[in-house]
């Protein structure tokens, strides 16, 4: 997955994916959290990923 800023997370390290409200969380496996905010289908968003995890 890439971020802002070059920000790269192999889908190997996700341990965990959350919504909360319009956003989702991805944890890694050493402990690191992101955001992906204001989504329309946050839900739809965390699916993706869980899918390609």
């Amino acid at each position: 997955m890439t971020g802002p800023a070059e920000r790269n997370i192999p889908l190997t390290q996700i341990e965990r994916v959350r919504t909360m409200g319009s956003y989702v969380q991805v944890v890694t496996k050493s402990g690191d959290k992101h955001l992906i905010k204001y989504l329309a289908d946050p839900a739809g968003a965390a699916r993706t990923i869980e899918r390609h995890i």
